[in-house]
């Protein structure tokens, strides 16, 4: 077995360590190019957030703890009423929060939050009961607010994770589509650096 790293992605969030926009997007890019991995293999991870992305000493992301991973099926089935709800609520999408299977769509909607949640170094919610976070998810689709910004990377970036989170999954890019969008930003960040 390999060993993947000595910390997760949220030790380094809760940390004051320097973590700039590009570092950033390199980080977010890794973990959607293994999430991509994963559906392609027909794997919903169901559990994206930033304590599940091990981090390596020198910056290479993984994504770790499939223990709620599915072989998704091509037939979407309701979770049964003897089922539990699996994940976490903060990043799980409206549509697991109120019964349904995850699916690769979900895993975008966690992933979008793990954007927001990256940028911006805040719990998403503000650490609320899950509870209280399922029903203002559910019934007022609350999602987080990203701050503005004059940057036009950090603009593209913060209505990319808006498109993951959007409430309806059929309006949610693909993990594909957002590796494409993420590697555009990181190559327009590099033009306007130059």
């Amino acid at each position: 077995m390999e060993f993947a790293g000595h910390c997760n992605l949220q030790q380094i969030l809760n940390s004051k360590s320097e973590f700039d926009f590009p570092r950033r997007l390199s980080f977010c890019s890794q973990i959607i190019s293994g999430l991509q991995h994963c559906h392609t293999h027909g794997i919903v991870h169901g559990d994206i957030k930033p304590a599940n992305v091990i981090v390596s000493p020198y910056g290479i992301c993984k994504l770790g703890d499939f223990g709620h991973s599915i072989r998704h099926a091509v037939e979407i089935k309701p979770l049964s009423q003897d089922d539990e709800f699996i994940g976490t609520a903060a990043y799980a999408a409206p549509e697991v929060l109120k019964g349904n299977a995850p699916t690769p769509l979900s895993d975008i909607y966690s992933f979008g939050i793990l954007l927001w949640q990256v940028q911006t170094r805040e719990v998403p919610f503000g650490g609320e009961h899950p509870h209280v976070i399922i029903y203002k998810v559910v019934h007022y689709t609350l999602r987080p607010i990203f701050k503005e910004s004059l940057n036009p990377c950090i603009r593209q970036y913060a209505s990319l994770a808006q498109r993951c989170w959007d409430d309806s999954p059929s309006n949610r890019p693909n993990s594909s589509e957002v590796y494409e969008i993420l590697k555009e930003i990181i190559h327009i960040m590099k033009d306007l650096n130059k």
